[in-house]
């Protein structure tokens, strides 16, 4: 086992591999994991205080007070309470208590302010003259109403902005991170967080200290990988694979291992035989062949070996598979699969994975079970801050300009209402581009060569409000994206691999479910609802109506080959319907027709000595020349046949 220092220090973290299983004891002692709760960041509203109508004053005098506005009246002074009750600032402070009851009235002061506010943006606004002079004279009560309707404006772009801040309050704080975040302060400075994979634990809530594993413990894991044609399995005894003393190697003890190998997918165009033929129809050239027949021999292959291995599967304490879109079919569903899809052992890998092999399995077994170190730039981080803040200040400035002109005059077009925006990052406007044309691998190398950089794309995140694209209100995340262009395999993508949030709504209130046109990408979200049922909220947050498993599936297949053999069965019997319906005709034909098609063949028994049907003695010449003797005749027959219908 590694000697580990007593002192913990950054650069002897960031040096040393420390297993999360075998923490070290210093530092597991100081570990304090992040709070996961989401706190409320906008502050409640305080109702407004339980005004007194009437009161008495210190010398036993009636005070009247409006509960609306909040003045107070002697009980002499009727004709002001009536000039009050008439005014428009009272029955602004009406309605508005009307739209909105917890808020609290606004004062003369305040109202006069909003006034002159008005006139201004009116008078500003409006290019002709006498209609200026129309609208200047108006009614109070329009200029109420005015109030009262930029007054619900200003209230749903505040709800908007405060559920925009929640959903990036909650990203921020890793809800949905498939990582445990720790602090080990003060070894540690408070801008380093360690990592810990969720899925590697037996219970996430417990601390850490119960996942430690006792010196000769032994822990089995199988790590399943498939794609592409490639196959990789291994089972890792887990106590016993650790960073060797020197740490120039890391050793992996592997009881068993299995690497396959087949050519299924289609060269310099991507996707396997299969989904090809499923989308364009079955191709016949030599190649398709051959990627079929390989297709059905790695699930062979596969199966046989996941049959061999029913032990290992059975004893090992967590299983992790990676079989994207159609390659889980091999893994799960089938009869007498050692593999259940619900078993709760099973669990995807939670970051990007490359081709299957046996090197691909150890290095995913080490990013595993890896603590990770993770330093965060204070200074960076509140640059992206501002940079949000500051968007998002500039859009509802934008916004608030946009409805004040709407209200002022509605029939005037607005010109240039919002103000330059920021340039947009090429980055995202090129994975928005991939993820409407819907190329999965094109945008997962691109997201991992951007990660690489140390770009982080808002892949899981909502777009910024500066992206270019045809509907930036509909279309808030990628996932929005790829559902609302119909891209079944980005989505599955977006959902499985990415953990992509299914619940986030635009700004519409629309969550990506509903943007989706095709039954096919409302499948993908339905499966990762079977798949995933305890990830999101799938039934209220993702509007997802049902789950679908892969026996809902099979029926629904066997119902369609019901139906379609019931179609071929309807049109077999109209067939036979119109043969025995021409049957009879020919049967009741007159016997003249007969004997006329004879006296017809006749001539050209003489003029070819009695063997005209026999073609196979005559030259090419002499063979053109009959054929075009039996066609003229036959059209003869045929004009002869009409003339005597029409007489």
């Amino acid at each position: 086992m590694v000697k580990h220092p007593k002192n913990i220090t950054l650069s002897y973290l960031r040096k040393q591999h420390i297993n999360v299983f075998r923490v070290p004891e210093e530092l597991l002692a100081i570990m304090v994991r992040h709070d996961d709760n989401v706190p409320n960041i906008v502050p409640p509203v305080e109702e407004s205080p339980r005004l007194i109508d009437r009161s008495v004053d210190s010398e036993g005098n009636p005070v009247l007070t409006c509960s609306k506005c909040g003045i107070q009246f002697e009980g002499s002074e009727k004709e002001r309470q009536r000039s009050h009750f008439r005014s428009d600032w009272h029955r602004y402070n009406v309605k508005r208590g009307l739209e909105h009851p917890n808020l609290p009235p606004v004062t003369e002061q305040q109202f006069q302010d909003m006034l002159e506010d008005l006139t201004e943006s009116i008078s500003g606004s409006d290019t002709d003259e006498s209609a200026s002079d129309n609208e200047s004279d108006g009614s109070a009560d329009d200029n109420v109403n005015i109030l009262i309707s930029k007054e619900k404006l200003r209230m749903a772009a505040l709800e908007r902005a405060k559920l925009k801040a929640e959903q990036k309050q909650k990203v921020h704080l890793h809800n949905n991170s498939p990582l445990s975040w720790y602090t080990a302060a003060p070894a540690l400075p408070e801008n380093v967080h360690l990592g810990v994979y969720n899925c590697v634990r037996r219970n996430v809530h417990a601390p850490l200290s119960a996942d430690q594993l006792p010196a000769g413990y032994t822990r089995t894991w199988t790590m399943i990988m498939v794609g592409g044609g490639h196959f990789a399995a291994a089972v890792i005894d887990v106590g016993k694979s650790q960073a060797q003393e020197n740490n120039s190697s890391r050793a992996t003890s592997v009881i068993a291992h299995k690497t396959f190998h087949r050519y299924t997918t289609r060269r310099k165009q991507g996707g396997s035989q299969q989904a090809n033929d499923n989308a364009h129809g079955t191709a016949s050239s030599a190649g398709s062949q051959i990627r079929r027949y390989n297709e059905v021999a790695l699930q062979q292959e596969i199966r046989e070996l996941l049959s061999q291995w029913r032990k290992y599967l059975q004893e090992s304490d967590t299983i992790f598979i990676h079989a994207p879109s159609a390659n889980r079919k091999i893994i799960y569903g089938y009869e007498d699969a050692p593999l259940d899809i619900n078993d709760p052992r099973i669990h995807s890998f939670p970051f990007t994975t490359h081709r299957p092999t046996l090197n691909e399995i150890k290095r995913a077994f080490f990013e595993l079970t890896d603590l990770k170190l993770f330093e965060i730039d204070d200074a960076t981080l509140r640059r992206h801050e501002q940079d949000l803040a500051c968007a998002e200040e500039a859009r509802l400035q934008a916004i608030s300009k946009f409805e004040e002109l709407s209200m002022a005059s509605p029939s005037e077009p607005v010109g240039s209402v919002e103000p330059d925006a920021p340039k947009p990052d090429a980055d995202i406007e090129k994975a928005i581009l991939l993820t409407k044309q819907g190329k999965v691998h094109v945008l997962k190398s691109f997201i991992e060569r951007c990660t690489q950089q140390g770009k982080n794309l808002p892949v899981v995140d909502m777009l910024p409000a500066t992206t270019k694209i045809e509907d930036s209100r509909r279309l808030t995340t990628l996932l929005h994206v790829a559902s609302n262009y119909n891209q079944s395999d980005m989505v599955n993508y977006l959902l499985r691999e990415c953990n992509a949030d299914p619940t986030i709504p635009n700004e519409g209130g629309k969550v990506p479910y509903d943007l989706t046109k095709e039954k096919a990408v409302r499948n993908v979200f339905r499966r990762c609802m079977s798949d995933m049922p305890e990830k999101w909220e799938w039934l209220k947050g993702a509007k997802v109506p049902s789950p679908l498993t892969a026996e809902m599936e099979k029926q629904q297949l066997e119902k369609e080959e019901q139906k379609r053999q019931k179609e071929l069965e309807t049109r077999r019997k109209i067939e036979e319907q119109k043969r025995k319906k021409e049957e009879r005709k020919l049967a009741n034909a007159p016997a003249e027709e007969s004997s006329l098609k004879v006296n017809k063949a006749s001539p050209l028994q003489g003029i070819y000595g009695g063997n005209a049907m026999n073609t196979a003695s005559m030259s090419p010449e002499a063979r053109m020349r009959l054929e075009r003797e039996v066609r003229a005749r036959a059209a003869e027959a045929r004009r002869a046949k009409v003339m005597s219908e029409r007489q």
